[in-house]
């Protein structure tokens, strides 16, 4: 088993207006660097089960990090399953707000990037529950590289704080997401499974003609940079045969010496040659070719 070990941490985390988030820190116990994984918490807080994820993703070799998503109303929120808990856990998520959840995801990250020794390189996330709906609205940002959304209930048709619902903000997603459903859910109906595995195909189709056009413009690059290469050689090929005075004629070589900015007569070729003389000076060598 991998040694691990694990930490409370109250107000560590950066986010916008000068607050700080609690989370619970779980990472391995050998040096890294590790990559990051978010844990993100269901309706009841960052509990004994949110705790036992991370350390369970930690002793995989990954740097797990749970955020306190209702820390600007409650801290440290942390209770059962009972229906009284549900209750007060339900009445604390209404008061999230897309925003200020996508704040604290990136506050941890920043937190354990420099903090934590982790790789510099994209980031992993998984949530249940709310924690599920709440990953699939963090999988839009860029430096979520994969996520895993477990029966996120009401994507489809809500966000947390309202306007518009998350599951619009599927073409947004740049990384893989995983979401998974029951069959018997109560609270997310098959209906809304289908609506969500629509988005993400289309989603995968344009993805899937984004990598095409990426592929046939790299090619044309190439094959730009292969004309360009053809176009190089051929005059060098030029440089290389015009030093030779090559013609089906006979004739003869007229040179002419000019000092700088002499004009010489329309049509003679001046080349600039250093043969002897001062350095002011430039020699003509014209080719007339003379008919048989």
């Amino acid at each position: 088993t991998t040694e691990i070990y694990t930490l409370s941490l109250h107000d560590a985390l950066p986010i916008c207006q000068g607050t700080g988030i609690p989370a619970y820190l779980a990472q391995p116990g050998a040096t890294g660097p590790w990559p990051i994984v978010v844990v993100l918490q269901e309706v009841f807080g960052v509990n004994t089960h949110i705790r036992s994820v991370a350390e369970r993703i930690a002793k995989d070799g990954y740097i797990a990090i749970a955020p306190h998503l209702y820390h600007r109303q409650i801290a440290n929120f942390d209770v059962g399953y009972g229906e009284a808990e549900l209750a007060l856990g339900r009445k604390y998520k209404v008061g999230t707000n897309a925003q200020e959840l996508l704040n604290d995801v990136r506050g941890a990250i920043t937190f354990a990037r420099p903090e934590c020794g982790s790789l510099d390189s994209g980031v992993g996330c998984i949530g249940f529950c709310f924690g599920g709906y709440v990953a699939y609205l963090v999988a839009t940002l860029p430096e979520v590289r994969a996520t895993a959304s477990f029966y996120g209930a009401g994507m489809v048709n809500s966000t947390p704080g309202g306007r518009m619902p998350t599951l619009s903000k599927t073409t947004d997603i740049s990384g893989e997401l995983y979401a998974f459903f029951g069959k018997q859910d109560p609270l997310i109906s098959q209906q809304e499974v289908t609506q969500i595995k629509a988005e993400l195909e289309k989603l995968n189709t344009r993805s899937k003609q984004l990598e095409q056009n990426n592929l046939e413009v790299r090619n044309s690059e190439k094959n730009q940079i292969g004309e360009v290469k053809q176009a190089i050689a051929r005059l060098e090929k030029q440089v290389t045969d015009n030093s030779i005075i090559k013609s089906p004629h006979t004739g003869c070589i007229l040179e002419t010496t000019a000092t700088t900015g002499q004009f010489l007569n329309p049509g003679t070729a001046l080349g600039t040659l250093r043969i002897g003389g001062k350095a002011s000076e430039s020699m003509s060598v014209t080719y007339f070719a003379v008919e048989d």
